[in-house]
């Protein structure tokens, strides 16, 4: 079943034999599959190995992992939700979008000092007191995305006393009356942390999306800086570019 004298790393026949068992049928949706160990030793390689085989497959959607449970192929079929970077849209509308039910969850709301890194980009200088919001966002019930959000404290200390679970953007739009204009965003690839690893229901860390931007009104104010983790076995993000319209025919 493993080629020894392969050039394929052994990961990926692994990966391989479980994509030819879910178009053979053999696994269906809602399936579990066998755990690290046995298929460790069906396999005869190191549960990392295993392990390596079915991150990838988590990552592409065709398994989820459920805290306690195990590994089952996903009722989703690869299912992803989609962000667009090219504009300014909350969890609600995107997840809306991809055909999902959406809701979230407020985990924290408290005051705290702002360290550089966070108040650079809030362009704090004397007060450095920020808000800080912590949620967690669900799409069909199942946790997808955990964003911290940093705010100004004087200019936005009323959020204290609102209701912050269904999103910030109509509250900027309706309650302080700011015009959003622009974002600077920039996204990595992580590791799930233990927090993370936890709230999302895996057994082990997964790879994930790490997206921070600071978001401005419309005469350059910046109004908040966010840091959100996403499920990469569930987002794909979005980017629409454009050639300049002078292109330049030189390499």
């Amino acid at each position: 079943m493993i080629e020894q004298k392969s050039s394929r790393p052994k990961y990926a026949q692994i990966y391989h034999w479980f994509q030819e068992q879910f178009q053979a049928g053999t696994f269906v949706i809602g399936d579990q599959i066998p755990t690290e160990t046995a298929l460790a030793e069906k396999f005869q390689v190191t549960r990392m190995t295993v392990r390596k085989a079915l991150n990838r497959l988590v990552m592409e959607g065709l398994i989820i992992r459920t805290r306690g449970k195990g590994s089952f192929v996903s009722a989703q079929n690869n299912k992803n939700h989609i962000f667009s970077l090219n504009t300014i849209s909350g969890f609600f509308s995107d997840i809306r979008r991809s055909g999902s039910q959406p809701a979230s969850k407020v985990n924290k709301v408290e005051t705290i000092q702002a360290d550089a890194k966070i108040a650079a980009p809030l362009q704090l200088s004397r007060d450095l007191r920020v808000i800080y919001v912590l949620r967690t966002f669900f799409a069909d019930q199942e946790p997808a995305l955990i964003q911290g959000t940093y705010l100004p404290y004087e200019p936005f200390k009323r959020v204290l006393d609102m209701d912050l679970s269904k999103g910030m953007y109509p509250i900027y739009r309706d309650k302080f009356n700011l015009r959003l204009h622009h974002a600077d965003q920039t996204f990595t690839a992580v590791m799930s942390n233990k927090f993370e690893t936890e709230l999302f229901g895996f057994d082990s860390p997964q790879p994930c999306i790490f997206l921070e931007w600071v978001l401005y009104d419309d005469i350059n104010r910046p109004i908040e800086v966010c840091y959100c983790t996403y499920r990469s076995d569930k987002y794909k993000f979005n980017v629409i570019s454009s050639l300049p319209v002078q292109l330049s025919m030189t390499p």
